[in-house]
């Protein structure tokens, strides 16, 4: 279909903002006039305001923020201070206003007017007392101005196909980078032919079970490396919880492939054996013995 300039050019524009977004942190809000990409995006409320139509759906709009500590972490330090100052909150550092903040939200409920002039609480419409966090974030929203993040649907669809295609035994967030920074001639690598023979995944149940495997072994392995090496409490309270989650299915995994006529050692069938890498319970393997 044949698109006229003005809106091919805002088409384009709009993938490449896509692009830039995906190679960082994953599930994060973004204010709009702080991307920066004038260089190469003419009109980035345009593209961003793209990405979230519903025709295209690869973003949601400000308008999909409502909780109280996601718009509190988008202020910048100064920016929080002045607004515990006018909301009259405490603490000093970053943490302690943004807990205050958060607190405050929680806690403290609305008042409407009546007709006859009287102030009384604010309730929801199931009756119960209707707390202020809203009316926070909405007057964050204001000092922010316009937002953007990426919808999960179509980020895991991207970082499954990476999986499926250049078959991945780990876990990336930024798993297509390479690929787009050799699309957009960042990066230069020789030509060479890929020959596919065996399909590793047998059905879209497996591929989807080894995919949670390798994502807990990421999650898995970013907790034990912690911050120097040693990882917290509260990391190893995590990593008890996803082997109980694991170990039972990998069990049950094990005693499927058991009866399966695989062989058993490298030097059976080199190609096979080394297809094994691709299965649940190979992954999980690492998990359990971590």
């Amino acid at each position: 279909m044949y698109l006229p300039q003005p809106n091919k050019l805002i088409a384009d524009e709009s993938m490449f903002l896509y692009v830039r977004l995906f190679l960082r942190k994953k599930s994060q809000w973004f204010r709009v006039d702080k991307l920066g990409y004038y260089s190469d995006i003419s009109d980035i409320s345009s593209a961003s305001n793209h990405l979230c139509l519903p025709s295209i759906a690869l973003a949601e709009p400000h308008t999909a923020l409502c909780a109280i500590d996601e718009a509190i972490s988008l202020l910048s330090l100064e920016e929080l201070k002045d607004f515990a100052k006018e909301a009259k909150c405490s603490g000093t550092t970053k943490a302690q206003i943004s807990a205050s903040l958060s607190h405050m939200a929680r806690t403290q409920t609305g008042l409407k007017k009546c007709p006859n002039g009287q102030l009384t609480l604010s309730f929801t419409a199931k009756g119960l007392i209707e707390c202020r966090t809203h009316h926070y974030v909405q007057r964050i929203l204001q000092r922010t101005g316009p937002l953007i993040r990426l919808l999960p649907p179509p980020v895991t669809l991207f970082h499954r196909l990476h999986t499926v295609f250049f078959r991945s035994t780990n876990y990336d967030e930024n798993s297509l980078a390479t690929l787009i920074l050799a699309k957009i001639s960042l990066r230069n690598f020789p030509e060479y032919v890929v020959q596919r023979t065996s399909n590793i995944f047998h059905s879209r149940e497996q591929l989807l079970e080894y995919e949670r495997a390798i994502v807990y072994k990421k999650e898995v392995d970013d907790i034990l490396e912690g911050m120097g090496g040693v990882p917290t409490r509260q990391g190893l309270e995590r990593v008890k919880q996803i082997f109980e989650e694991a170990y039972h299915r990998w069990k049950e995994i094990l005693r499927v492939e058991r009866g399966k006529p695989h062989p058993v050692s490298e030097i059976d069938h080199p190609s096979m054996y080394y297809l094994q890498r691709y299965t649940p319970g190979r992954s999980a393997l690492f998990v359990i013995s971590s």
